[in-house]
Formats: C-alpha cells, structure tokens, sequence
C-alpha cells in the first residue's frame, strides 16, 4: 500500500493546512502558519501560540510554546518564556532541563548554551558532554560528523555524537568540503581531516573555498589547484585562480589575460576569457553560468573570446564537452543522455558555425579595410609623384629660360 505524503498548503482565506498528496484530500484542521514539517510532525501556529500537528492522524499536541524549531532525531527545540528546552511531538514529553538557546541543525547531537557557553546535548538521556565551547561555526558532513567549534582563541573539532574534542588546535579556518577543512596554523595553511586527525602535508600561504576535490591555494606569489584526498598540486601555476564552483573548468589568470584551467586533464583550455566583474566585485564565470543555463550557449557573446578562429572553435569545444560530461551524467535514462548529448552539439555546432560566420565577416572587413588603405595609399603615392614631375618640368622650364636671357 502506498504511503500517504502530506504537504502544506495555503488557501485562499490565508489560513494553511494539509493535503494529502494520493488522494488530494485537505485536513480539517486550520492554522495560521506552519513550518519544520519533519519526521510525520509539523510545526503550526495558531493564535500567536505554537505547537506540532500529525497529518496523517489529525493528532494536535496539547503543549504550547512562544517559538520552535526543527524536529530533529524525535526532538523539536521549542521555547517558553525566554528558555528553550526539548520536546518530543510523538510522546508529548517535555525535558526538564532549560537552555538559553538551542541548535539541532547538527550531524548527531543538537548544541545547547549554557550561560555563555555551548555542549553538545542528548535529550533522550539528559547526558551534557563535558567539553564547553565559545562558538561553533560549521557542522562537517556526514559520515564524518564532526563539528567547528572555538575555546578561547583556537578551533578545533568535536565529534558530534560523543563530543570529544580533537588534539589539534588552530589559529583559523578557512571553509570545509567532503571530508577536509581548510586551516591555518601561525602564518601557514592546510588541510585537515577530522575524521583521522591528520593534517595534509603541504602547507600554503593562501587558501580560497573550494567545492568537491579541489581548493584553489597560494604558493609564494602563484595560485595553483591542490586535492586534499591525494595530497597532489595541478602541475600548472597561475597569476590568479578563482573558487571551484562544483565543476572542472574554473577561471584562471596567466598574465593579463583570463582563460579555463581544465581540472580533470590538468591543462589549460587554449584561449583567452574577457573576465567580467558583478556588482558584488566577484567575477562571471562563464562555464559556471552555462553549465546551469546551457540554453544560453548558442546566445554567448562574441566579445567573450579572442578573436581567432581557431582558439575560438577549440574553447567552445572544450568547454561543451564539459557542460555535456557534466550534465549528462545527471541524466536519468540513456535514452535521456544520449537525446540530451545531441541536443549540447547541436547547440556546438551552431554556436561554433555562428562564430565562425562573425570572424569571417571580421576578416573580410579587416581585408577591405586594408585594401582600401593601400588604393589611399597608391593613389596618394600617384599623386604626389605627379606633383614631383610637374614641379621637375616647372624647374627645367624656368632654368631653360635663365639660360636664354
């Protein structure tokens, strides 16, 4: 038998309820807001009050509270008064323990603050972990669960189920991805691996944020690509180097001049980018923009690229294989992939014919340009040539005539 899905909506009156998303039948209940659906309960306001609703059942729980928060684990953090507490929807107990705040967004156990410190809490057995910290900032992926957390002046990380702290300290941290965090220790940075406590072995003097297997780091005055996992730099170095943004391709500076690092071939693509700035001040990335709006490849701007035909034709190439391997692998079917795949080159295959049309006409008025720069030319060499002899004749004229007087 299928199980019956129930969903929020908001009706016409501006009241919310539920409808079940089989048989599209609405619950009778009305609310005046409703937030956190999670674990078969919801969160639902009703006259300035609120409490948690079951849809499946109709079941409204008795306790009231000023203010909720996700149900996490079969615990919701809700507040009473000015203190938060725990409260499990499914058996209406409420903990005995208060809290100046609390945050169940975590990998394991939710953090309370205790005065002006923060511990890791288990609210099935009132157990508070002994470790206490100033502030916690990220909560690492599963299945690492370990969590950012400062004492003092350092950072470390604390295991989000048994809130024992690691023995390394740090002086700052510079984001987190997968399974490593990026940190600095004095005046060098690394990578960390929480979950066996090892540091990477290189160390840079710059790192930037980084998204799957990569981080763009600083060595020296030159930017590079590292990989955490193999403890390997890309072979090339760059002016500059910009945040890997969930794909192979990313934006790189040699010199003056802008172009892609491909990070799966560790080769540069073969021409240059005209980097754009938002009004933010970050840059546009172009394979970033087209890999989420391939539509938009047969409208690129010629402008983006060097003018040459041939350094244009292999850029697009190069950057629709990567559009295509990414996407693609997205796709369900074969079928899908395969329609999906003819679809990108077609896409190629116009845009290339579209720019290879513009660099002709480039070409032709760049060769008509010069043809008539060099018929100005000759005609101006004409002329004054015949300047030149009519002045020569002018001479000889009037020398002949001193000679006769």
């Amino acid at each position: 038998m299928e199980e019956d899905i129930f969903e929020p909506v908001k009706l016409a009156d501006g009241k919310w309820t539920f409808k079940n998303t089989n048989t599209g039948k609405l619950c009778e209940q009305r609310f005046d807001k409703v937030e956190y659906v999670n674990e078969g309960f919801a969160a639902v306001k009703i006259k300035g009050k609120w409490t948690f609703f079951k849809p499946s059942t109709g079941e409204l729980c008795k306790q009231e509270f000023d203010a909720v928060r996700d149900i996490h684990g079969g615990f919701a953090a809700v507040r009473i008064g000015k203190k938060w507490t725990f409260f499990k929807p499914s058996t209406g107990e409420l903990c005995k323990e208060k809290f100046y705040d609390i945050n169940v967004k975590t990998n394991g156990l939710p953090v309370v603050k205790i005065g002006k410190k923060w511990a890791f809490y288990n609210p099935s057995t009132g157990e508070l972990c002994k470790e206490k910290f100033d502030e916690f900032y990220e909560f690492i992926e599963a299945p690492n669960n370990y969590a950012l957390v400062r004492i003092g002046k350092k950072w470390t990380f604390c295991n989000q189920h048994t809130g024992i702290l690691c023995e390394q300290k740090f002086d700052e941290f510079g984001g987190t991805s997968g399974q490593f965090a990026a940190v600095r220790i004095g005046k060098k940075w690394t990578y960390y691996k929480a979950s066996t406590e090892k540091l990477c072995e290189q160390e840079f003097d710059e790192v930037r944020n980084f998204d799957g297997q990569f981080a763009a780091v600083r060595i020296g005055k030159k930017w590079t690509y590292y990989n955490p996992t193999s403890n390997r730099c890309c072979k090339e170095y760059f002016d500059d180097a910009l945040d890997v943004n969930d794909s192979w391709f990313v934006p790189v500076r040699i010199g003056n001049k802008w172009t892609y690092f491909d990070l799966r071939n560790d080769v540069v693509l073969p021409t240059s980018i005209k980097m754009t700035k938002n009004d933010n001040g970050s840059y546009v990335d172009l394979y970033f923009w087209l890999r989420r709006h391939p539509e938009d490849f047969e409208q690129l701007p010629t402008e983006l690229f060097a003018e040459d035909k041939k350094e244009v034709e292999k850029c697009l190439k190069e950057i629709a294989n990567g559009i295509k391997r990414d996407l693609c692998s997205e796709k369900g079917s074969l079928e899908e992939v395969e329609e999906y795949t003819k679809q990108v080159y077609d896409m190629i295959s116009n845009k290339i014919e579209k720019e290879k049309q513009n660099i002709a006409i480039k070409e032709q008025q760049i060769a008509a340009y010069q043809a008539k720069r060099k018929a100005e030319k000759a005609e101006h060499e004409a002329e004054r040539f015949k300047k030149a002899e009519i002045v020569d004749k002018a001479a000889k004229i009037i020398k002949d005539l001193g000679g006769k007087l």
